[in-house]
């Protein structure tokens, strides 16, 4: 029976050891292992050193992984400098879907920050080239049990996955024809469909391809050979994609990597029937992905993944209930990200342009985006704290406009009609 396969990818310098979770490691926490139990429904925990037994049980339902954040080992800073750090962390999450996907499976993709570019990036890599078969060759190496192999075959499909990249259509055809190699060699047959090899679901917080170091006042980036997207195209042909965002961050090396408005399926036909969700939240970059003691303001966005993944036609797997131990309030602490002396020299201010489009740092070009959809938990906050929180970056947003002319008239909270709020 096919199983939910989940990779969750943390933001620069996270992991869930740290006392302070990011809500990739909050729901990764939650997310865990399981199988049916012979005798009924019951799941069982899979976990401890029989673990890769455990898995090829037929009442497996659930694997999960859980990468920590580039930079958070003693020494990683060489591979923020060089873009290996993430280069590290895609081709750990093909090596776990090449180590235990089976045909029919649904993969799921999560992270926040830098993870979240990280995954991204792992779902045009499978979008590319499918998940490699288990046995591979006329000798049938096993790749799940087989390491050296395994990492032949993960390094083959990220050498594949960076053909052509910061080229025009001369790389993209050259990518493309590399991929259909890759496929027909390594991986299961039935991913020569795009639609087959598609991830199921892609949830991410507040993607940002930048590392975040700058050198000096100007947004340069400590990279020698930076990552870059082959495009910000969401694949029509994954199911359910979700992406929170953060209204009220203001550093330059933190703009955000937004999907493409309207979308890829919404323009050719949705083969899918695509659920699509990307919403801007009430808060800075963590407030949104998590890391904060008061996680007040994050615990909305993670309770928002949660209900999005619970209510997929297949849904991400919890024994108990997910929303325990969360602490969701619109009002709570909003931080500032360059509260320090040093923090405003070097991160240059940069509000989000919200209803415009965004550059990115070090780049020119502006994602095309939709009509801005705001969260609810923004429209609460504002109506509450009227006096001491504004979104002035929110621009001529219909709804912003809207709830200043009904505060102002004394109509608190206000009353809507909204025509961008989730």
């Amino acid at each position: 029976m096919a199983k939910n396969l989940v990779f969750f990818a943390d933001g620069t310098g996270n992991d869930r050891a740290q006392g302070r979770k990011t809500n990739v490691a909050k729901l990764s926490d939650r997310a865990e292992n399981m199988r049916v139990a012979a005798g009924g429904p019951t799941w069982q925990h899979l976990s401890g050193p029989a673990l890769d037994g455990e898995l090829a049980h037929p009442g497996v339902r659930q694997i999960t992984h859980y990468d920590e954040g580039v930079g958070t080992e003693f020494g990683d800073l060489v591979g923020k400098a060089t873009g290996s750090g993430i280069s590290r962390n895609i081709q750990d999450g093909y090596d776990f879907l090449v180590r235990f996907h089976e045909p029919g499976d649904r993969v799921f993709l999560f992270g926040f920050s830098r993870g979240a570019y990280t995954v991204r990036s792992l779902a045009g890599l499978v979008g590319l080239c499918g998940v490699a078969k288990r046995f591979q060759g006329d000798g049938g190496t096993d790749l799940r049990h087989d390491a050296g192999a395994r990492r032949k075959i993960v390094a083959g499909a990220y050498a594949v996955y960076k053909t052509g990249s910061g080229q025009k259509e001369a790389g993209r055809e050259a990518r493309s024809a590399a991929a259909e190699r890759f496929r027909r060699a390594h991986a299961h047959p039935e991913h020569e469909d795009p639609a087959a090899r598609a991830p199921y679901l892609i949830g991410v917080w507040d993607t940002v391809r930048s590392l975040g170091i700058p050198l000096g006042y100007k947004d340069w980036e400590l990279s020698l050979w930076p990552h870059r997207f082959h495009d910000h195209d969401l694949n029509p042909c994954v199911r359910y994609a979700f992406h929170a965002l953060s209204i009220d961050d203001r550093r330059q090396q933190f703009l955000p990597t937004l999907w493409n408005e309207p979308t890829r399926a919404q323009e050719i036909g949705d083969p899918v029937g695509q659920v699509f969700e990307q919403v801007w939240f009430p808060g800075v970059h963590a407030d949104v992905g998590g890391g904060y003691e008061d996680s007040g303001l994050s615990d909305v966005a993670l309770g928002w993944m949660i209900d999005k993944a619970v209510s997929a036609g297949h849904p991400l797997l919890f024994s108990g209930d997910p929303r325990s131990g969360l602490d969701p309030r619109p009002t709570a602490r909003l931080h500032d990200s360059r509260d320090r002396f040093w923090k405003k020299l070097v991160y240059r201010e940069a509000p989000r342009s919200i209803c415009k489009g965004h550059q990115e740092p070090l780049s020119k070009a502006t994602t095309k985006t939709g009509e801005a959809f705001l969260h609810g938990s923004w429209r609460d906050r504002i109506g509450e704290l009227f006096s001491s929180y504004d979104s002035p970056h929110l621009g001529g947003h219909p709804d912003y406009l809207r709830v200043l002319d009904q505060l102002g008239r004394g109509v608190r909270p206000p009353s809507g009609p909204w025509s961008h709020i989730r």
